[in-house]
């Protein structure tokens, strides 16, 4: 899964400070997905987006992202809210930008971390028109349509959990309130109330007690639990809690701003990304490396396989298949469709009993 984070400072004295908060947040959060950054940042009025498909750690040296930084951060301003996206691809190119996050619209900018498995669905359902083959744009472009018809936040995210099958830990800035919102429906999601001026959320534990050990800070980490949500105003940090799969609709209505929020992109293009002369598979592939003819790590280890055919896995199987319906083996499933699909073929086409196994990441 992607890495998702959050931060909000009412207090924005030094940008420098500020600067330094984002990076670690960006390099705590890598690990989770290398093959897309992008970082949204909303104050005096406007909401500005930045994404490239490179790591984090790649991004951070760029110098146009220093300068979409400093266009922000050297503002007088005295708050800031902050939403950054590391990706790992499930879905969609990488290489194309719609394909990346956070996802800009014309009513929102939002960040995913989960798997929509039904996204061809609901994108046919609601006649969802999209640039892309991103199921995390099918769930924004969702979350607009139902914006634009009037409904809450705090509504259209109780419709949406109502048709989702899949995971889903979000976090969006809206062009029309002042408030983040932040949501979880299978629990991968924590958050810190750090002092009265610094909000942060992230999507791991460890990702946010680390975070707080490097910057001297000893503050509370409270789990967002499965179906919890809540919004957290960008000035004043107030939150207000609700469960969207119960009271979404009772959730006190957001105050529209008068004049809404300006969303701009500040993206540019990466210029001569490295590829692999072999197999072409981008320098930003999770743990790839290069050797000095330019062919990558898994060109290298890369060894033909004989495939013995459906009746050998058979044969294979038969000695470890269970005559009373016990579970006979482990599956790894992640909710995607080829550990889906693998479950399936274990269960209805080898007549095997697996047992899925997933954890919290």
């Amino acid at each position: 899964m992607c890495g998702i984070f959050g931060l909000i400072d009412t207090k924005k004295t030094n940008h420098q400070v500020t600067q330094m908060y984002l990076k670690d947040l960006f390099l705590l959060t890598e690990p989770r997905g290398r093959q897309a950054t992008g970082l949204a940042l909303q104050h005096d009025g406007e909401i500005h987006y930045y994404k490239r498909p490179q790591s984090a750690s790649t991004v951070l040296k760029a110098q146009d992202y220093q300068r979409f930084l400093n266009d922000y951060l050297l503002v007088e301003c005295p708050t800031l809210a902050a939403l950054g996206h590391c990706r790992l691809v499930t879905d969609g190119s990488e290489m194309r930008p719609v394909h990346n996050q956070p996802i800009a619209l014309e009513k929102l900018v939002g960040i995913h971390n989960g798997v929509v498995n039904n996204f061809y669905q609901i994108q046919d359902e609601e006649e969802l028109e999209t640039e892309g083959i991103s199921d995390s744009e099918v769930l924004f472009r969702y979350f607009q349509k139902y914006l634009q018809k009037g409904l809450s936040p705090q509504e259209v995210l109780h419709k949406f959990h109502q048709n989702l099958r899949g995971a889903a830990s979000l976090g969006i800035l809206f062009s029309d309130f002042k408030e983040m919102l932040v949501s979880t429906n299978f629990g991968s999601l924590y958050y810190s109330l750090i002092n009265e001026h610094l909000f942060v959320f992230t999507s791991e534990e460890k990702i946010l007690d680390e975070f707080q050990k490097r910057n001297h800070f000893q503050a509370a980490i409270t789990k967002l639990e499965p179906g919890d949500a809540f919004t957290i105003h960008t000035e004043t940090l107030e939150q207000k809690f609700f469960n969207f799969e119960s009271d979404a609709q009772q959730a006190e209505q957001l105050k529209k701003v008068a004049d809404p929020y300006v969303i701009k992109e500040r993206s540019s293009s990466p210029k001569n990304i490295k590829r692999c002369t072999r197999c072409i598979l981008p320098e930003n592939y999770p743990f790839l490396t290069f050797d000095k003819d330019g062919v990558c790590s898994i060109c290298r280890k890369y060894q033909k396989q004989t495939f013995k055919g459906v009746e050998a896995l058979h044969r294979f199987l038969e000695p470890y298949r269970s005559k009373n319906g016990e579970v006979d083996c482990l599956v790894s499933l992640s909710g995607g469709r080829d550990s889906s699909y693998g479950l399936h073929l274990l269960k209805k086409e080898l007549g095997m009993n697996p047992l899925g196994f997933s954890y919290d990441w």
